[in-house]
């Protein structure tokens, strides 16, 4: 019964509000819109429209006689309106017809549809009667006072937006002081609700006219865009950087992220970047304050959007608070898309927006006013913020890496010079990978990743990193037990000491040093440490080593293959490094007994299994260890024990047969590796390393192993501009280290074959050659196949380019044609 006397009191609400309409329009018919009767016809409407809810909305868009002839009585009479508050009730009830309305669970689809239909219909009449809709947007250059009539004016266009946008974006393209009312609304408005819908219609408007100008022609793009280059020449870049600076970002709510969504869009778009590039260290100051605002909650605050001071972030007006970054896992969720979209920003910034030398003159410049005004010291700052997650503080390295491959003097003098802090940058980030108690592993790995990308940059900038990052072994930093005293640590000119990336690659090697050579202490051990957490520390401790040494870098390698920085068993003194690792490993290859049976079905399955896991075993430790020797050995060209003892190459014979689960392809190839740089005439255990291959192991089965490793090795991402997730097993480095070994060990063992061969053993001898000259040409054939290949590969990627180059080419001529066509006939 009440759901009865609702639909009829409903009812008769939409009959009587039908007949008030018809009494309204003959109210105006009599009097016009500029009387005291027209103006309480407005508020009267919009007050019955608004208390009477959805349902009466639709009831009167259903009537569509009455609801034409109260459009043509208002629209082309907006502009005549004085009185601001009749105006304002008038496009409110405008808006009213034209607003979307929420969605509820238990609405009919159909009728929703239905809704729909009938509030195009009459936003279609009101721009048709408003001249495309020019007469309204230009309500805004006129009413720069009343709050609440700009608040209403700005929702009426904004839901006309959202149903026409092309009409509503070319209104405003035809009057540029629309645009300009606009944006000074987004730079001074002192009303934050009327600025918040401002920036709401600006956004739709970038929004929509990137989404239309996507898959369209050029021509038509173009078209589409006009709105983003005539936007930033109005200034509205730094109107809503200035928006975004305003609050502090945890209780900005979505402002920010909307204000920073919007000039994302824009500085996506070629001419708008181009523009705001020409505001040279000044936009880099915008760019960079923003970013350093989303990563420093409590930054000091910019009001009115005053332009930045000369000096961008004076240290002297911090404070604690300042300078503490995001406090906590909360703040961090509060804060994370405004410092992702500032962070994505600064690339797009940054990007190419052409191929010539002249644009990436330019690239590189504005990296340069960035790496001046410091961002490689706010990265470094924050990078070991452990509030921050893996995704931020992998974002944090990739912006570093940027910087790097652009601008690598300038960042590599930022990362490498200490300055007012206790280490070097570099030295911080390096850490990160090795310190104790350390983040995630797939934090270590992009850490890891970062080190070696950096170190494969050019050499310019290489060298100086590697030397940076070998300078902390020193033995003034290398011991860590015991207490720190002025032998372990660097002249900090009285800041406190902090343990270098050297000092716990040094610490991290030393435990499993005492663990490899006394079993019995691994339990003891444990109470410390854990088993997995050992070996994951030593095994990102060898990748830092690694990347320390590799190249060509002569200072670098001499400095870690001879220099005494590790603690001496006796206690007494230090030894070298390398020394050090070749008893670890003489220590550690007893652990890896091989097993008495093996399930040669299971063990094809689980030989490269290691992969998959983490470095957390004695098998990921000596197979980085394995790794480490070779690069000493092929880059640095250092001869270690493994080189004059006899027992070492014995160790490396049994390496050679180790069968057990996971890792046998790895210790198996690196050790057939490490045994061939043994086959070099200058090498003391050249006779006995030769022995072993053609008595014991096989040439065959050596080169074999060699090859199974350099095959099915996992091959990182080639030339990626990011840093890894995951562990990288094979560095690009390492494997083309391995392919220059596995090659010198073929041609030392000809030369051998030949200089040992007897008449006795002539028959012999000359088999063996033929089966490793055998073995030679199927390498070179493999090589050619592949690189035949890669050339097939390539010449189809260029074919297919050259097809949507000549696609996109006369797409364009045929619209130019087009237009001159058209220009022709006008």
């Amino acid at each position: 019964m009440d759901a009865l006397l609702r639909t009829v009191d409903a009812r008769v609400s939409v009959i009587d509000t039908q007949l008030a309409l018809r009494d309204a329009l003959d109210v105006l018919d009599r009097n016009g819109t500029n009387s005291p009767e027209g103006y309480k016809v407005f508020t009267k409407l919009f007050d019955t429209c608004r208390s009477g809810g959805p349902e009466l909305v639709t009831a009167i868009l259903a009537d569509t006689d009455v609801m034409s002839s109260m459009l043509q009585n208002i629209v082309p009479r907006l502009q005549g309106i004085e009185d601001s508050e009749a105006l304002q009730d008038c496009l409110s009830f405008l808006g009213l017809l034209v607003a979307e309305t929420p969605a509820k669970a238990d609405d009919d689809e159909e009728k929703r549809r239905t809704v729909d239909r009938l509030q195009d219909r009459c936003a279609e009449r009101i721009l048709d009667l408003s001249k495309g809709g020019s007469e309204i947007v230009a309500l805004i250059t006129k009413q720069d006072s009343d709050m609440y009539l700009l608040y209403a004016e700005l929702r009426l266009i904004q839901s006309l937006h959202k149903r026409f946008p092309r009409v509503i974006t070319s209104a405003v393209l035809e009057a540029p002081e629309v645009v300009a009312s606009l944006v000074d609304l987004l730079k001074s408005c002192p009303a934050a609700f009327v600025r918040n819908e401002c920036l709401s219609l600006v956004h739709n408007m970038v929004s929509a006219a990137a989404d239309q100008a996507g898959g369209r022609p050029i021509v038509d793009a173009a078209e589409e865009m006009q709105i983003f280059p005539m936007l930033a020449f109005q200034g509205v870049i730094e109107a809503l950087f200035g928006i975004v600076l305003e609050d502090p970002v945890a209780s900005a709510g979505d402002v920010p992220v909307v204000a920073l969504d919007t000039n994302l869009e824009l500085l996506k778009h070629e001419k708008t970047r181009r523009f705001w590039r020409t505001g040279g260290r000044e936009s880099a100051e915008w760019a960079l304050e923003v970013f350093r605002h989303a990563l420093y909650p409590n930054h000091r605050q910019r009001r009115n959007s005053e332009l930045p001071d000369e000096d961008l972030f004076p240290e002297q007006e911090q404070s604690d608070e300042d300078l503490k970054g995001i406090p906590d896992v909360g703040t961090f969720r509060t804060v994370w898309p405004t410092l992702k979209l500032s962070m994505e920003i600064l690339q797009t910034y940054w990007g190419s927006s052409s191929s010539t030398a002249k644009r990436d003159e330019g690239q590189s410049e504005e990296k340069a006013y960035c790496i001046d005004l410091g961002i490689v010291e706010i990265i470094a700052d924050q990078i070991d913020n452990y509030h921050l997650p893996d995704e931020c503080r992998r974002d944090l390295l990739n912006i570093l890496f940027t910087l790097l491959q652009s601008c690598g003097a300038a960042t590599v003098e930022k990362l490498t010079t200490s300055g007012s802090a206790a280490v070097p940058p570099l030295w911080k980030i390096a850490s990160l990978m090795v310190q104790s108690p350390p983040p995630s592993v797939s934090f270590r790995s992009s850490v890891s990743s970062f080190i070696e990308k950096a170190t494969d940059l050019p050499q310019a900038v290489s060298s100086v990193i590697q030397n940076s990052l070998c300078a902390s072994f020193s033995a003034r930093v290398a011991g860590m037990s015991g207490t720190p005293d002025d032998d372990h640590y660097p002249d900090t000119g009285g800041v406190p000491a902090v343990p270098t990336p050297g000092a716990w690659v040094i610490s991290h090697l030393e435990g499993v040093a005492v663990v490899a050579a006394d079993e019995d202490s691994a339990a003891a051990a444990a109470d410390d440490l854990s088993q997995a957490a050992m070996h994951t520390n030593a095994w990102f401790s060898l990748q830092l080593l690694m990347n320390c040494v590799k190249g060509k870098n002569a200072q670098a390698q001499k400095m870690l293959s001879s220099s005494a920085v590790m603690p001496s068993s006796s206690g007494a003194g230090y030894q070298s490094l390398l020394s050090y690792l070749d008893k670890i490993l003489l220590n550690l290859a007893s652990s890896l007994a091989p097993p008495e049976h093996v399930d040669d079905e299971g063990e094809q399955g689980s030989d490269v299994a290691v992969w998959t896991k983490d470095p957390s075993s004695v098998v990921t430790t000596v197979i980085a260890i394995l790794q480490t020797l070779l690069v000493f050995r092929v880059d640095a060209d250092a001869d270690d024990a493994i080189s004059t003892e006899p027992i070492y190459l014995r160790v490396l014979q049994g390496l050679l047969k180790y069968r057990g689960g996971g890792g046998k392809v790895d210790i198996n190839g690196l050790a057939s590796l490490l045994l061939g740089t043994c086959l070099k005439p200058s090498c003391a255990n050249s006779d006995l390393a030769t022995s072993i291959i053609e008595e014991d192991v096989g040439v065959v089965e050596v080169y074999q192993a060699g090859a199974a490793l350099l095959d099915r090795a996992p091959r990182p991402v080639v030339q990626s501009s990011t840093v890894a997730k995951r562990p990288t097993w094979y560095p690009s480095f390492f494997i083309q280290s391995a392919q220059r070994a596995h090659q010198d060990a073929q041609r030392s063992l000809v030369q051998q074959t030949l200089r040992m061969r007897t008449s006795t053993r002539r028959d012999d001898e000359a088999s063996k050659l033929r089966n490793l000259l055998e073995v030679q040409q199927r390498e070179v054939a493999r090589s050619k196949q592949e690189a035949n290949d890669t050339l097939q590969v390539l010449a189809g990627m260029s074919e297919q380019l050259s097809e949507l180059r000549d696609t996109d080419t006369a797409s364009l001529l045929q619209r130019v044609e087009a237009l001159q066509t058209a220009n022709a006939a006008l």
